[in-house]
């Protein structure tokens, strides 16, 4: 990290240290802090990479450049708001929430089209027929949740009425899978609705601008299927990550233990929830079965793990699963993301900040 951007770094949090909070509920400054605790982590240690929130320095740096740009307590707490209601209620929100991604698809059928689509390298095929999507990523994952190595059931049915003998310890360890995204299906915009298309590129500007990484032109509409994007988990684990209980932490490049392994990642789950399942501290390699057919994009994960931390960090994590719980008789989000629950959401938590 370059002297300039933990000078301003260091300048930003004393600006947030002397905002003067409306009352004991105005969490602005713990929202803030938390979007900056980044440099916290990394001035205690280059090891200490747990601690760390921001996806990247650049993606720091920015959010200092926020802080310091705003012209009073009531910018301040503004632009808390914004990141509260324009990245953390979105995220949330659509977490666990998932597109209909076609009918199980066969062994045999999916097996032909890894094998038809990576031979022509036409991925973006895959990205547009989401049973076809579906089916590439299960077998790029070998069949089971990348978490818990569990089995896919359907892949055990289809297996053994193919004649192959399944072992009992696969059996055993079974279950349902769901193709997963890692930012959320819910976030790519109804493209037929001009309002969600300008809300929906809001978001994703928010969070290139948390981040520090370019990803609209990868994300944006249709491409929210994008292989790189989406994962096989089961339904438990999928639920838990989208509720941001669990996350990947990724091994940093620069420590010796990463080196030559790349992909190698940390299930975190401080909360212990399923951890006969899911253990955490448990290391998780992403494979693939062909270069052509990407693992999960580190980008996005970090993106993930960033807004997991932020979102218990930040003290926002009550109130918006609160709020949500408080919602289920409203209608569920519609199929864009965007949709009654979503805005009840965003209007609760405006309330709430205001």
């Amino acid at each position: 990290m370059s002297a300039l951007t933990e000078d301003k770094i260091t300048t930003a949090r004393v600006r947030l240290f002397n905002y003067n909070p409306i009352d004991d509920t105005d969490k602005t400054t713990l929202i803030l802090s938390a979007l900056l605790l980044h440099c916290y982590g990394y001035w205690v240690s280059t090891n200490s990479i747990h601690n760390i929130h921001a996806p990247s320095e650049g993606g720091q740096e920015n959010v200092a450049t926020d802080i310091l740009s705003a012209v009073n307590d009531a910018a301040i707490k503004a632009l808390a708001n914004l990141y509260l209601c324009g990245l953390l209620a979105p995220i949330r929100a659509g977490g666990g929430e998932n597109s209909i991604i076609g009918e199980h698809p066969s062994r045999s059928s999916f097996e032909g089209n890894v094998e038809e689509i990576s031979g022509l390298i036409k991925i973006d095929v895959a990205e547009r027929d989401q049973s076809v999507l579906k089916g590439i990523v299960l077998t790029r994952d070998n069949n089971r949740c990348i978490l818990t190595k569990t089995l896919d059931v359907e892949v055990v049915c289809d297996l053994e009425s193919s004649g192959v003998v399944v072992s009992e310890e696969d059996h055993r360890k079974s279950g349902c899978t769901i193709a997963a995204h890692i930012l959320p299906f819910s976030l790519a915009p109804n493209l037929v609705k001009f309002a969600d298309i300008q809300r929906s590129s809001k978001v994703f500007a928010l969070i290139e601008w948390f981040s520090g990484f370019k990803i609209v032109d990868r994300l944006h509409g249709i491409d929210i299927n994008r292989i790189d994007n989406v994962v096989t988990l089961t339904l438990g684990a999928h639920g838990l990550f989208g509720a941001l209980r669990i996350w990947l932490e990724a091994i940093l490049a620069h420590l010796t233990v990463n080196q030559g392994r790349p992909h190698v990642y940390i299930l975190k789950n401080p909360w212990g929830i399923d951890s006969g399942a899911l253990v955490d501290g448990a290391e998780v390699t992403l494979t693939t079965i062909d270069p052509r057919l990407p693992v999960a994009n580190p980008d996005f994960l970090a993106i993930h793990a960033a807004c997991v931390k932020i979102y218990h960090a930040s003290g926002m994590s009550e109130v918006i699963d609160q709020v949500l719980h408080d919602k289920r008789e409203v209608k569920e989000l519609s199929e864009d993301g965007l949709g009654p629950s979503f805005r009840v959401l965003e209007y609760s938590l405006v309330l709430f900040a205001s």
